[in-house]
């Protein structure tokens, strides 16, 4: 039986795979299983490489999904106001940083912006997953999308091509390769679920995406775009799209590998509804060469029991 990294890699690179792969985001959920508050979690990149290790045993998903929300923005000086426990945090930048957040973006430094707390641990955990998980379990990563990054950094989001967009554009590249260094299966730019593009906007990020696939490509990954509130990006150089509502792109790109990021709530009812949930969604995307990710954060509380049903549906819909 093939392992799930080799599946992962097996849908990435055009070959057909007869179940989808779930790769979920599992911080806050992660963070329940492990009783460590999220703050510890992500500052420190043993228990947060061990606290998604030991999910993904607990569940058996397929791949390893390393992102936060707020690390990018934070390593360009948005302050970060930490929650409950379990509970991602929130930016808490006063008006009066915002020029000097301006000023962070213009004169990007990749060494400044790695030895910031939050990015830091990425990294290191991004490298001691990597390591670790080579041969068996896929690891994707998620970068911070420039126009997400621009909305978190000032408040607002362009809406027109600036030179603000086109600085968010470079730093989400050297983020990407350096990821990418670390030999990661799959790179995803995560867009976030508010954001809605207009056809020209679209038609920015298309053009500063580029370059992103290069870089990742050359390091032999892959690379996705979270982007699902709009209508499907098809004709964007990227290999996977993670769209919000499940969907038939019979007219995707050949090689266009297609993500599905499902509401979190829909993991918290009941066993046999979440089953049934599921089967439609796949009677209408198709059960094979399918991603299915989350919109956002599994809910902590999500209960076990129905995460570990889910392999078993693959199963049954492979066999």
């Amino acid at each position: 039986m093939l392992k799930s990294k080799e599946l992962l890699r097996n849908i990435l690179g055009g070959q057909v795979v007869t179940r989808p792969l779930f790769l979920p985001l599992t911080n806050t959920f992660a963070a329940r299983v492990a009783q460590l508050p999220l703050q510890d979690m992500f500052t420190n990149p043993t228990r947060l490489a061990n606290s998604l290790f030991r999910v993904q045993k607990l569940v058996g998903y397929d791949a390893i999904f390393l992102y936060n929300p707020v690390y990018m923005a934070a390593g360009l000086g948005c302050s970060v106001q930490w929650l409950e426990d379990f509970e991602l945090p929130v930016f808490s930048t006063q008006a009066e940083s915002t020029e000097a957040i301006s000023t962070n973006l213009a004169n990007f430094e990749v060494k400044n912006f790695w030895q910031q707390d939050l990015a830091a641990s990425m990294l290191e955990t991004c490298k001691r997953i990597a390591d670790v998980a080579a041969k068996q379990v896929g690891l994707v990563v998620g970068v911070t999308g420039p126009f997400t990054l621009l909305q978190q950094l000032q408040g607002r989001m362009p809406t027109q091509a600036c030179q603000e967009l086109t600085q968010a554009g470079e730093i989400v590249l050297s983020t990407a390769k350096s990821f990418a260094e670390l030999r990661p299966d799959l790179v995803v730019i995560m867009e976030s679920n508010q954001l809605t593009l207009n056809q020209e906007q679209v038609q920015e990020l298309s053009n500063l995406m580029r370059p992103v696939a290069n870089i990742v490509r050359y390091y032999n990954a892959f690379l996705g775009l979270h982007l699902p509130n709009n209508k499907p990006a098809t004709f964007m150089d990227i290999d996977v799209l993670f769209y919000g509502e499940p969907t038939d792109l019979t007219e995707r790109k050949k090689d266009l590998v297609l993500g599905l990021a499902l509401d979190p709530n829909l993991f918290m009812q009941p066993k046999n509804e979440l089953a049934e949930q599921i089967k439609r969604i796949l009677r209408i995307s198709g059960k094979e060469n399918i991603l299915i990710s989350t919109l956002g954060e599994l809910n902590h509380a999500t209960p076990v029991e129905n995460l570990r049903q889910l392999q078993g549906i693959w199963e049954t819909l492979s066999g």
